[in-house]
């Protein structure tokens, strides 16, 4: 196939769509989070906050290229991380919906025989004065729907996992257009970064083999090919296949050096002298969650809610497939009296996939959204939003497209089609923008609220000024005062204690590396009772399988202190403790 450059293309006018808009959509998504930021913490951000402030005392096995980006962060003081991560997330949000806006304009509008008359260039990019519109449609749908509107303002490190996913369908889309052979290799290197980053590539990953294989056209998968190689000799089609098979080989090299990331964080706890796991440990834990994770989606949940998995495929893959195929059976044949049959069916089927794919972004109860909490799933499905958005963009273009010639035998049908598409998808992006900003608006306000860092600060402010150590059963909540302890610089003062995860010898001893004096090692000298002593609780060693029923007076005695005042709660005991 020949090489098509943007720059050969006529009306340069017009490249502003392919080459400024993304840029300028990225630009005012990234106005639009940071006027909605969330300032403080939230409850999706208060994981990552608490990892990057040294909070958690379980080791970061997950997420090493989040890990690598925010490395430098922990470095800033306790007051700005979770500004600076949220900022962080922002931006990876805004680089996402500049890839989608830039994926958009470069989808193939070829699929129909009609398409590929009305496109006229040689890459089939929609070219018309109003392309933008699409554009524009699929970057509003994806960027204000309310999950990514969510994480797009609060760091909860799925903006990331979402960039790594769409980056290689933009390198699959640049191949198309430029056939250089650069654009696979980013693609497979970036697929095997995002499955090492994350396990919900990994399910993506025969998707992208199937589009890499579609993307460079394969002699072994021509079924041509195939009827060549039965009527000549073998020797002839060796040299296709040996080419085949490097390209195979390089893809696989490309991805396995992306894939080489999800050593890093078992190496960094091999190497680490304070973690409770070695490296062949982390490996396995890590490969051990992306199984079990991986099973109990496709092995309990989707068996037993098919109607499910229907829908979920129904709302997105569905759409991609059609988009995907270019449809060679079905031509479009005028008729003196009005439109083929066959043609407006298909016209009638992407108008309907459209309006399916804007709606699922205002979460129905069949959207994933929707599923996912009626499931009891802290799944996301940020992935099939982004291709709905992608299928959006392609059928809003369609119909601008389909309906901008102006054949000489459609009459009163096609003049009137003509002149309604066009304002249809119009229409439809008004109210996308104003349904969605009305919609989702108000709860965002109330995501990203102070109310979470208002109750922390309430918290704080009345645990005793002398120190305390904080018992709670309750690690959300814990983990949301230790984060305002250190923001606030109170966190030497005070000692935070999970008490379910009391029972775990490596969660005390982080305890003992990180509060030394608060949490020394412990030295009871048990003395044998006699016959006329009964054991003091005081002397009596640690019951670590049931933390939460050890007297009070044992904590007193293990910090060399008296108590002095204690508080109980439904969630959790706060002690005030005096030398």
């Amino acid at each position: 196939m020949q090489r098509v450059s943007l720059e050969t293309l006529p009306q340069p006018e017009r490249r502003f769509v392919q080459q400024g808009l993304p840029w300028v959509i990225g630009a005012g998504a990234l106005a639009t989070y940071l006027a909605t930021l969330s300032r403080g913490l939230t409850l999706s951000s208060l994981p990552v906050v608490a990892e990057v402030i040294g909070g958690n005392w379980q080791p970061m096995l997950y997420q090493p290229v989040l890990f690598l980006l925010t490395w430098p962060l922990r470095w800033l003081p306790g007051s700005g991380v979770a500004l600076a991560l949220n900022l962080f997330t922002a931006v990876c949000a805004s680089l996402t919906l500049a890839v989608l806006a830039r994926s958009v304009a470069l989808l193939p509008h070829d699929r129909l025989e009609q398409q590929r008359l009305l496109a006229q260039n040689e890459a089939a990019l929609l070219l018309l004065p109003n392309a933008w519109v699409p554009v524009v449609l699929a970057a509003v749908a994806l960027g204000l729907q309310l999950t990514f509107w969510e994480n797009a303002t609060a760091a909860s490190g799925e903006m990331l996992d979402l960039l790594l996913f769409a980056c290689p369908i933009w390198c699959l889309l640049e191949y198309r257009l430029e056939r250089r052979r650069c654009w696979l290799d980013r693609a497979a290197l970036l697929c095997g970064v995002a499955a090492a980053n994350s396990w919900t590539m990994v399910g993506f990953l025969p998707l992208f083999g199937v589009a890499l294989i579609w993307s460079k056209r394969l002699r072994f998968f021509n079924v041509r090919f195939l009827r060549h190689i039965e009527s000549s000799a073998w020797k002839k089609a060796m040299g296709a296949l040996a080419r085949d098979g490097r390209f195979f080989l390089r893809m696989a090299l490309f991805g396995l050096a992306g894939l080489l990331l999800f050593l890093l964080l078992p190496l960094v706890q091999a190497f680490s002298p304070n973690s409770p796991v070695g490296f062949w440990q982390a490996l396995r834990m890590v490969a051990g969650s992306y199984k079990a994770t991986l099973f109990f989606l496709v092995g309990r949940v989707f068996p037993r809610h098919r109607e499910v998995a229907l829908v979920l495929a129904a709302v997105s893959l569905l759409p991609l497939l059609v988009l995907s195929i270019r449809w060679r059976t079905f031509t479009v044949r005028e008729r003196r009296r009005g439109l083929d049959p066959v043609a407006f069916a298909f016209y009638i089927a992407h108008a309907f996939l459209l309006l399916l794919c804007l709606w699922v972004a205002f979460d129905p109860p069949f959207s994933p959204r929707q599923i996912s909490r009626r499931l009891g799933l802290s799944l996301l499905f940020l992935p099939l939003y982004y291709l709905g958005a992608l299928c959006i963009g392609y059928y809003s273009g369609f119909l601008l497209l389909i309906f901008s010639g102006h054949p000489r035998r459609w009459r009163i049908a096609h003049r009137a089609l003509r002149w309604t598409a066009p304002k249809l998808v119009y229409t439809l992006l008004g109210l996308t923008l104003l349904g969605l900003l009305v919609e989702n608006g108000p709860a965002i306000r109330v995501t990203n609220g102070r109310h979470l860092d208002e109750y922390a600060r309430l918290a704080v402010s009345v645990l005793p000024p002398e120190g305390a150590v904080l018992l709670s059963e309750d690690p959300t909540r814990l983990a949301l005062l230790r984060a305002a302890l250190v923001r606030e610089g109170k966190s030497g003062r005070y000692l935070p204690v999970d008490a379910n995860a009391l029972a775990l010898e490596p969660y005390r001893a982080w305890l003992r590396r990180n509060y030394p004096k608060s949490w020394p090692e412990p030295k009871v000298e048990a003395k044998p009772p006699g016959p006329d002593h009964l054991a003091s609780p005081t002397n009596a060693p640690l019951d670590v399988a049931s933390p939460v029923s050890v007297p009070i007076v044992t904590y007193t005695r293990w910090f060399g202190r008296t108590l002095n005042q204690a508080s109980c709660s439904p969630r959790g005991i706060s002690f005030e403790l005096t030398s």
